[in-house]
């Protein structure tokens, strides 16, 4: 595993600072990865101007989400990606036949439910939590209700098409770019040896498992995090 290192500061401390002077310092071996589309674009911009550079050879930015995608599609996969509404049409379609027994079948499907169904399999994917291990999880609890066993027929089924459709949503994008990160035949563009991130507050654990099996690839992982530990 590559060396990983955290760089905290707020807002207004040096910490952006520090993490373009690495970026220098490695120059075209580091890639940096940003939240947003507009922050990678910005911080590009910053850089050249900053430094008096003609440019930068390559793409040497990028959006986090982009660059997992990125690196599926080296990997040889093609991406689908499910859209808002494709995936609440998954839920809404693995609401059909609902088991007769505890109940299920009695709670009424409407477009609130849908959505908070939708937004309960996307905090289980950020949290790495496969449909398997949920419903092992509830059958080892007592205090399960009607609701419970909802999520867990419609995750179970939501997840399905996706495998069975070879699409995406964002959380399972950063499992498949995990299990990219693994294949003995990955490597990064570039001959990159450093990456570096920056202008992130926290990360999902999906994000985090992702980020683990990426900086097994590199020589450095270096992290630049919104943390001031002065109140």
């Amino acid at each position: 595993m590559g060396q990983i290192t955290l760089v905290c500061g707020s807002e207004n401390s040096n910490r952006a600072a520090k993490i373009d002077a690495l970026w220098r310092q490695y120059g075209d071996a580091a890639i940096l990865l940003t939240p947003t589309g507009r922050l990678a674009q910005m911080r590009q911009d910053t850089f050249v101007r900053e430094y008096g550079l003609p440019g930068l050879f390559g793409k040497h930015v990028w959006e986090l989400t982009d660059f997992a995608r990125m690196i599926v599609e080296t990997c040889g996969h093609r991406m689908r990606m499910l859209s808002m509404l494709e995936r609440r049409l998954l839920v809404y379609k693995a609401l059909d036949n609902l088991p007769q027994d505890e109940g299920i079948a009695q709670i009424p499907v409407t477009p609130g439910l849908v959505r908070h169904l939708l937004r309960v399999i996307t905090e289980l994917k950020q949290a790495a939590i496969e449909p398997n291990v949920f419903r092992n999880a509830l059958s080892q609890s007592k205090k399960n209700g009607a609701f419970d066993g909802l999520v867990a027929i419609v995750y179970e089924r939501y997840q399905a098409a996706l495998i069975s459709e070879d699409r995406y949503d964002v959380p399972g994008l950063y499992w498949e770019a995990e299990y990219c990160c693994a294949d003995a035949a990955f490597t990064l563009p570039d001959n990159t040896t450093t990456i570096l991130l920056d202008g992130f507050d926290d990360f999902t654990l999906s994000q985090q498992r992702f980020l683990t099996a990426l900086s097994k690839r590199v020589e450095r992982l270096i992290i630049g995090l919104h943390y001031d530990a002065d109140p």
